[in-house]
Protein backbone atom coordinates (compact mmCIF):
# COMPACT_ATOMS: atom_id res chain seq x y z
CA UNK A 1 0.00 0.00 0.00
CA UNK A 2 1.03 3.83 -0.06
CA UNK A 3 -0.15 6.49 1.34
CA UNK A 4 -1.11 9.72 -0.25
CA UNK A 5 -1.08 12.98 2.36
CA UNK A 6 -4.81 14.09 1.99
CA UNK A 7 -4.62 16.94 3.97
CA UNK A 8 -2.56 16.51 7.30
CA UNK A 9 -4.17 12.75 7.47
CA UNK A 10 -2.09 9.96 5.25
CA UNK A 11 -4.46 8.40 3.31
CA UNK A 12 -3.73 5.07 1.90
CA UNK A 13 -3.78 4.51 -2.11
CA UNK A 14 -5.09 0.91 -3.09
CA UNK A 15 -1.91 -0.18 -4.78
CA UNK A 16 0.70 -3.04 -3.86
CA UNK A 17 4.92 -3.44 -4.23
CA UNK A 18 6.07 -5.96 -6.19
CA UNK A 19 8.96 -7.79 -7.64
CA UNK A 20 7.15 -7.20 -10.73
CA UNK A 21 5.10 -4.56 -13.10
CA UNK A 22 3.94 -3.86 -15.80
CA UNK A 23 5.41 -1.07 -18.00
CA UNK A 24 3.34 0.83 -20.51
CA UNK A 25 5.18 1.70 -23.97
CA UNK A 26 5.56 5.40 -23.90
CA UNK A 27 7.07 7.30 -27.11
CA UNK A 28 6.22 7.60 -30.98
CA UNK A 29 9.21 8.10 -33.50
CA UNK A 30 9.02 11.86 -34.02
CA UNK A 31 8.07 13.98 -31.09
CA UNK A 32 6.70 13.26 -27.60
CA UNK A 33 3.19 14.29 -27.72
CA UNK A 34 0.83 15.16 -24.92
CA UNK A 35 -0.36 11.21 -24.66
CA UNK A 36 2.90 10.50 -24.74
CA UNK A 37 3.78 12.75 -21.72
CA UNK A 38 0.73 11.57 -19.97
CA UNK A 39 1.36 8.24 -20.34
CA UNK A 40 5.15 8.71 -19.02
CA UNK A 41 3.46 10.22 -15.85
CA UNK A 42 1.44 7.08 -15.11
CA UNK A 43 4.08 4.68 -15.65
CA UNK A 44 6.36 7.03 -13.45
CA UNK A 45 3.60 7.31 -10.67
CA UNK A 46 3.95 3.04 -10.83
CA UNK A 47 7.22 3.11 -10.09
CA UNK A 48 7.84 6.11 -7.30
CA UNK A 49 4.48 4.25 -5.70
CA UNK A 50 6.48 0.60 -5.91
CA UNK A 51 9.29 2.49 -4.10
CA UNK A 52 7.87 4.11 -1.41
CA UNK A 53 5.44 0.70 -1.10
CA UNK A 54 8.65 -1.33 -0.22
CA UNK A 55 9.82 1.28 2.03
CA UNK A 56 6.49 0.97 3.96
CA UNK A 57 6.29 -2.43 3.71
CA UNK A 58 9.89 -3.22 5.24
CA UNK A 59 9.37 -0.33 8.06
CA UNK A 60 5.84 -2.82 9.14
CA UNK A 61 3.18 -0.68 7.54
CA UNK A 62 0.08 -3.69 6.80
CA UNK A 63 -3.19 -3.43 6.48
CA UNK A 64 -3.99 -5.26 9.75
CA UNK A 65 -1.65 -2.55 11.63
CA UNK A 66 -1.72 1.10 9.39
CA UNK A 67 0.18 2.54 11.95
CA UNK A 68 2.98 -0.32 12.60
CA UNK A 69 5.51 1.69 10.32
CA UNK A 70 5.18 5.07 12.52
CA UNK A 71 7.51 2.43 15.37
CA UNK A 72 10.64 1.76 13.24
CA UNK A 73 13.08 3.15 13.40
CA UNK A 74 13.41 4.75 9.72
CA UNK A 75 10.63 6.46 10.23
CA UNK A 76 11.71 9.94 10.95
CA UNK A 77 13.89 9.20 8.23
CA UNK A 78 11.49 8.22 5.81
CA UNK A 79 9.06 11.15 7.18
CA UNK A 80 11.83 13.73 6.63
CA UNK A 81 13.92 12.31 3.56
CA UNK A 82 11.18 10.15 1.12
CA UNK A 83 7.87 11.86 1.83
CA UNK A 84 8.24 15.05 0.64
CA UNK A 85 9.99 14.19 -2.77
CA UNK A 86 6.59 11.57 -2.66
CA UNK A 87 4.27 14.97 -1.86
CA UNK A 88 6.17 17.03 -4.79
CA UNK A 89 5.39 14.04 -7.27
CA UNK A 90 1.99 13.97 -6.15
CA UNK A 91 1.03 17.41 -6.76
CA UNK A 92 3.04 17.58 -9.84
CA UNK A 93 1.58 14.34 -11.34
CA UNK A 94 -2.06 15.43 -10.17
CA UNK A 95 -1.45 18.65 -11.89
CA UNK A 96 -0.46 17.19 -15.23
CA UNK A 97 -3.11 14.44 -15.38
CA UNK A 98 -5.73 16.88 -14.32
CA UNK A 99 -5.00 19.49 -16.85
CA UNK A 100 -4.72 18.71 -20.85
CA UNK A 101 -3.33 22.39 -20.83
CA UNK A 102 -0.71 21.74 -18.40
CA UNK A 103 0.62 18.53 -20.20
CA UNK A 104 1.18 20.66 -23.54
CA UNK A 105 2.83 23.03 -21.93
CA UNK A 106 5.01 20.66 -20.18
CA UNK A 107 8.33 20.55 -21.90
CA UNK A 108 9.73 16.46 -22.37
CA UNK A 109 13.28 18.16 -20.10
CA UNK A 110 10.34 17.97 -16.65
CA UNK A 111 9.57 14.72 -17.82
CA UNK A 112 13.34 13.80 -17.86
CA UNK A 113 14.57 15.85 -14.65
CA UNK A 114 11.69 13.88 -12.81
CA UNK A 115 12.81 10.62 -14.27
CA UNK A 116 16.26 11.42 -12.33
CA UNK A 117 14.52 12.13 -9.60
CA UNK A 118 13.35 8.93 -9.51
CA UNK A 119 16.52 7.45 -9.91
CA UNK A 120 17.65 9.69 -6.74
CA UNK A 121 15.10 8.15 -4.50
CA UNK A 122 15.47 4.79 -5.23
CA UNK A 123 19.16 5.39 -4.55
CA UNK A 124 18.83 7.83 -1.25
CA UNK A 125 16.22 4.91 -0.10
CA UNK A 126 18.77 1.94 -0.74
CA UNK A 127 20.47 3.64 2.16
CA UNK A 128 18.33 2.60 4.26
CA UNK A 129 16.11 -0.28 3.02
CA UNK A 130 16.66 -3.35 0.61
CA UNK A 131 15.33 -2.00 -2.42
CA UNK A 132 13.67 -5.04 -4.98
CA UNK A 133 11.74 -3.50 -7.32
CA UNK A 134 12.72 -3.16 -11.03
CA UNK A 135 14.82 -0.18 -12.38
CA UNK A 136 12.09 2.63 -13.73
CA UNK A 137 11.97 2.25 -17.45
CA UNK A 138 13.90 4.14 -19.68
CA UNK A 139 12.52 7.09 -21.27
CA UNK A 140 12.24 7.00 -24.82
CA UNK A 141 14.18 8.89 -27.53
CA UNK A 142 12.86 10.59 -30.46
CA UNK A 143 14.84 10.69 -33.98
CA UNK A 144 15.91 13.78 -32.77
CA UNK A 145 16.91 12.67 -29.23
CA UNK A 146 19.18 9.94 -30.73
CA UNK A 147 22.64 10.72 -31.08
CA UNK A 148 26.14 9.65 -31.78
CA UNK A 149 24.81 7.45 -34.47
CA UNK A 150 24.19 7.69 -38.32
CA UNK A 151 20.57 7.93 -37.54
CA UNK A 152 20.90 10.61 -34.91
CA UNK A 153 23.09 12.59 -37.61
CA UNK A 154 20.40 12.28 -40.03
CA UNK A 155 17.86 13.07 -37.87
CA UNK A 156 19.50 16.64 -36.51
CA UNK A 157 20.40 17.32 -40.48
CA UNK A 158 16.57 17.26 -41.28
CA UNK A 159 15.39 18.92 -38.38
CA UNK A 160 17.76 21.54 -39.15
CA UNK A 161 16.91 21.47 -42.61
CA UNK A 162 12.97 21.74 -41.42
CA UNK A 163 13.84 24.44 -39.56
CA UNK A 164 15.30 26.42 -42.46
CA UNK A 165 12.60 25.41 -45.11
CA UNK A 166 9.66 26.85 -42.33
CA UNK A 167 11.77 30.14 -41.73
CA UNK A 168 12.51 30.89 -45.53
CA UNK A 169 7.96 30.27 -46.17
CA UNK A 170 7.54 32.17 -43.31
CA UNK A 171 9.50 34.89 -44.74
CA UNK A 172 8.19 34.50 -47.69
CA UNK A 173 4.53 34.96 -46.35
CA UNK A 174 5.37 37.82 -44.98
CA UNK A 175 6.76 39.74 -47.60
CA UNK A 176 3.98 38.26 -50.10
CA UNK A 177 1.63 39.92 -47.41
CA UNK A 178 3.24 43.40 -47.11
CA UNK A 179 3.08 43.55 -51.04
CA UNK A 180 -0.75 42.84 -51.40
CA UNK A 181 -1.75 45.45 -48.45
CA UNK A 182 0.72 47.72 -50.17
CA UNK A 183 -1.32 46.64 -53.30
CA UNK A 184 -4.56 47.58 -52.12
CA UNK A 185 -3.83 50.65 -50.22
CA UNK A 186 -2.86 51.68 -53.77
CA UNK A 187 -5.89 50.81 -55.50
CA UNK A 188 -8.13 51.86 -52.54
CA UNK A 189 -6.82 55.23 -53.31
CA UNK A 190 -7.63 55.57 -56.90
CA UNK A 191 -11.15 54.24 -57.05
CA UNK A 192 -13.13 56.37 -57.66
CA UNK A 193 -16.48 57.20 -55.67
CA UNK A 194 -19.49 57.45 -57.84
CA UNK A 195 -22.50 59.19 -55.61
CA UNK A 196 -25.59 60.76 -55.80
CA UNK A 197 -26.13 63.65 -57.67
CA UNK A 198 -22.44 63.49 -59.42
Amino acid sequence: MSYYRSGLALVPAIRRASSHHIGIAVGSQLYHSVGDRADMIRQMDIEFTAVNNEILIQMGWSLSNPNGHEKDDRYSWWHEMILPIMDEWIKFKNSELDSWWDRFTTSWTTIEAWQGRLLSLRQLAKQKFDIQTPEPQELTKTLWDIGGSGLGHLASFLKTTVYIVLALVGGYLIIKLISVGKASAATAGKVKVIGVGA
